[in-house]
């Protein structure tokens, strides 16, 4: 091959993994992928000897041009599904790789499905012919739009409302639309990703060169000057990859928004952006999809491996047209096994997941076919899911010298979310040491909702978990964890659960607090829940966050406790945050009138982070 060819080709190509192999090539991490958005490529090595990355599979497949190729390395394809996979580290409990029998063994299925005719090859030389005869040519750039395209730009054109919503799979021309749009304004157009280089084609197809502002730095000029922005457009490339209280924030100054985004959940903020954002600006917004892929094929066989290995090819479950009576529901428990095994049931059950849950990622799909730890119960009528919850057991650890610093912040292994979370934020042990199930996940149907169904289910997991508490090594509690919102704190209460934990700032994925709730179920249970009840509501008004008013007892406790004195030793000498740690420490100041220490406490910004906490935790050790 000519030089110059060869190095035409190496500009082209991109190495996916853990090591780069080659300098003279392109490396990309998994955990970087994400940055390739906007960019094609006509040789992708995924390298996955090592670890299976779901994600960075799904988004690098949505980088290939057209002619172009993926050549996926394996150790050894008859056994690769007994090999460790350290991406097991991401969703695993085990501290060190572990196999992925269930999921590899679906992959294969997959594979052998789209490419039956394609036979795993074992001689390196295959890299070497493929050099040789891949496309080289450089796709032309055709700067006039599908016809599919040019409707939407008309409609979008009468200004008829104020957001719009473009959204498709990868290779459709979304980005291309945007930059063909750009073209016809008759206004100030800025542009905005989470990427300056995923907005690469968008400029491509706009004649005028685009005004681009990182995302936190448009945020920061909204807020300085508003005014600036009131009669402009913004693009959101890939919004899905964005804060959602960036989104909130943008949607307030601007004139016009055009928001591109896949809907697929691999990336960013899973469904975030579909099921948290878009309803909030529904009233004022019109969608649009794009369907017609312009960079390959219809039922391209690399595209539909993807959504087949993902799960996306069922956007929406069947629902009977009938609804029946929520007593005639029954919750089935269903092992990992058996639903691993039996895609009819795997299937629908993810989608529901995916549908009802802006969290959902791959992640949560490795999860479901190899994870730990596990319990799923299915809820249906007439042999058709139309709901689910997802289980995780938590607790029963014995090592007390483990329990012990996690409560002081020294150690946090893998697992026991709210466990952990009570332990070391609320410094209850206990949580540890008791056997729970955490519900990861509770999802109806749409048309089911609002009916009662979901209390209806919570109730019969609650029966049937009790009956569970009253054997040996039993369950003591269930917990959830959830973004607050009143109406979804109010059902969890009204379900007989006590919130007893609030988050000390907004997720970038919700734009809410994590909140956290737990239900007893055996007499040490009860004990646990009430404790952190009345920990909970004795310290929520003093720790200064949005919501006190809500939840705080009045008048306000400011007596030093010996709960107090622990609180501060951990911060003064452990790793306790301050956040967990400001009720105790309003105390102290009051109990002290230390107005050396009430200064410090105000002093947050005028210092690193880092040096104001050394200086509390050091004046904290004064009273230790």
């Amino acid at each position: 091959m000519p030089p110059h060819l060869v190095q035409h080709l190496l500009d082209d190509m991109v190495w996916i993994g853990d090591n780069p192999v080659l300098s003279s090539i392109k490396f990309v991490a998994f955990s970087q992928t994400r940055n390739l958005l906007g960019q094609e490529f006509s040789l992708i090595i995924y390298d996955c000897r090592q670890q299976l990355h779901l994600e960075s599979l799904a988004i690098v497949s949505g980088t290939l041009k057209a002619g172009g190729a993926v050549v996926m390395l394996v150790n050894d394809w008859q056994t690769w599904h007994k090999q460790p996979d350290k991406d097991s580290l991401r969703w695993h409990s085990a501290t060190y790789p572990v196999s992925a029998v269930n999921f590899r063994h679906y992959f294969k299925q997959c594979y052998h499905q789209f490419f039956a005719t394609l036979s795993p090859l074992t001689d390196i030389t295959y890299l070497k012919s493929l050099l040789t005869n891949i496309t080289l040519t450089k796709p032309i750039v055709n700067q006039r739009a599908t016809a599919q395209q040019q409707a939407i730009i008309e409609q979008i054109l009468l200004q008829q409302a104020k957001y719009y919503v473009l959204t498709a799979r990868r290779g459709r021309g979304k980005s291309a639309l945007a930059g063909l749009l750009a073209n016809q304004l008759n206004a100030e157009v800025y542009v905005t990703a989470a990427n300056k280089s995923a907005v690469n084609i968008l400029q491509k197809f706009c004649q005028k060169k685009l005004q681009f502002i990182a995302p936190d730095q448009l945020e920061q000029q909204l807020t300085l000057q508003p005014q600036q922005f009131a009669q402009s457009w913004l693009l959101v490339d890939e919004a899905t990859r964005l804060p959602l209280s960036f989104l909130y924030k943008f949607s307030a100054y601007f004139k016009h928004i055009l928001f591109t985004t896949t809907l697929d959940g691999y990336e960013g903020t899973g469904q975030g952006f579909q099921l948290k954002f878009m309803p909030s600006i529904a009233d004022k917004q019109q969608h649009f999809h794009l369907t017609q892929p312009l960079r390959w094929a219809e039922q391209d066989p690399l595209e539909c491996f993807v959504n087949k290995l993902l799960l996306l090819e069922k956007a929406h479950l069947e629902i009977p047209d009938n609804l029946i009576p929520p007593t005639n529901i029954q919750l089935e428990a269903c092992s990992q096994a058996h639903l691993t095994t039996n895609l009819a049931e795997l299937e629908p059950f993810y989608c529901l997941l995916t549908q009802a849950h802006y969290r959902t990622t791959p992640i949560d799909l490795r999860r479901l076919f190899d994870g730990d730890q596990q319990q799923f119960w299915l809820a249906k009528q007439q042999k058709q899911l139309i709901g689910g919850i997802w289980g995780v057991f938590e607790g029963g650890m014995q090592n007390k010298l483990l329990i012990q610093q996690i409560l002081q912040g020294i150690r946090r292994p893998k697992g026991n979310l709210v466990a952990q979370l009570l332990c070391f934020q609320q410094q209850f042990p206990l949580a540890c040491e008791l056997r729970a199930l955490r519900i990861s996940r509770i999802a109806l149907q749409p048309q089911y909702q609002q009916q009662g169904i979901g209390s209806a289910l919570i109730q019969q997991l609650i029966q049937q978990c009790s009956q569970q508490s009253s054997k040996h090594n039993g369950l003591d509690y269930l917990s959830v964890s959830f973004g607050y919102q009143p109406r979804l704190a109010q059902f969890w209460q009204q379900a007989g659960f006590e919130l007893v934990y609030l988050g000390e700032h907004k997720e970038a994925s919700t734009g809410y607090y994590n909140a956290v709730a737990i239900y007893p179920l055996s007499e040490q249970g009860q004990q646990l829940c009430q404790q952190a009840r009345q920990y909970f509501r004795r310290n929520i008004g003093l720790q200064q966050h949005s919501l006190s008013l809500y939840f705080g007892q009045m008048p306000l406790d400011w007596q030093l406790r010996p709960q107090d004195q622990q609180s501060l030793k951990n911060f003064a000498k452990s790793h306790r945050t301050f956040y967990a740690t400001l009720p105790a420490i309003q105390r102290l100041i009051a109990h002290t009138q230390d107005q050396d220490l009430a200064l410090l406490v105000n002093q947050k910004a005028n210092h690193s982070k880092k040096q104001w906490l050394a200086l509390m935790r050091n004046k904290i050790c004064q009273y230790v």
